[in-house]
């Protein structure tokens, strides 16, 4: 029996979610900010969309949570094997790189935090001292120590700083992970509320 590989997977994913918004694509072309030639090579993944367009695009389709999850397992995986094409309608900066903790597997915020500690092996463990001295005081040595021994997901200001601070490549997609985890945990906490009758406002970062 064959098994599909990831971009299969991802290209079918993203032919059915689209099908299923009952949308055309100029509707949703305008929605991401780009043209229809564009948003046809996303959908056909002869471009690799970035980590945050995917996720804009999975908002204008209204995908499911469950086939978000699924989306972005597949999508880790065919960026580990596709070539990226590079044009001017998109600049394509997650890498794979080796060694480099992926912060697209994570899927809770103590997943994700767990990628921040393999983040601060992977510079090299660099002491708090000196990752204070590389935020500019940014970051208290005390922030940071409880950052990484938390299950809860930090503070954006303080993830983005930290990563900056270990000179980790491919910023965005780790901005993105943070807004996928945010979201899913308001999402939670709306259907929480509803079921208790009451209504609770989405959090953003």
């Amino acid at each position: 029996m064959r098994i599909s590989s990831p971009r299969i997977l991802l290209r079918k994913s993203l032919k059915t979610a689209f099908e299923e918004s009952s949308l055309d694509k100029e509707t949703v072309a305008s929605e991401l900010g780009v043209t229809v030639e564009v948003l046809t090579d996303f959908l056909t993944l002869q471009i690799v969309p970035e980590p945050a367009t995917l996720r804009e695009l999975q908002k204008v389709l209204r995908v499911s949570l469950s086939e978000c999850y699924k989306m972005d397992h597949y999508y880790v995986g065919a960026l580990a094997m596709a070539s990226r094409r590079r044009t001017s309608s998109i600049r394509a900066r997650h890498v794979i790189r080796a060694g480099v903790p992926d912060p697209l597997g994570a899927e809770s915020a103590e997943a994700l935090v767990r990628k921040l500690r393999e983040v601060r092996e992977w510079a090299g463990k660099p002491s708090l001292r000196e990752l204070e001295d590389r935020s500019g005081g940014v970051l208290r040595r005390a922030t940071v120590s409880d950052m990484l021994r938390s299950k809860s997901l930090p503070r954006y200001d303080r993830y983005m700083t930290y990563l900056e601070a270990c000179l980790v490549p491919d910023i965005p997609t780790w901005a993105y992970a943070w807004r996928r985890i945010a979201e899913w945990q308001a999402w939670q906490d709306v259907d929480a509320a509803a079921s208790r009758g009451r209504v609770v406002p989405r959090v953003t970062a």
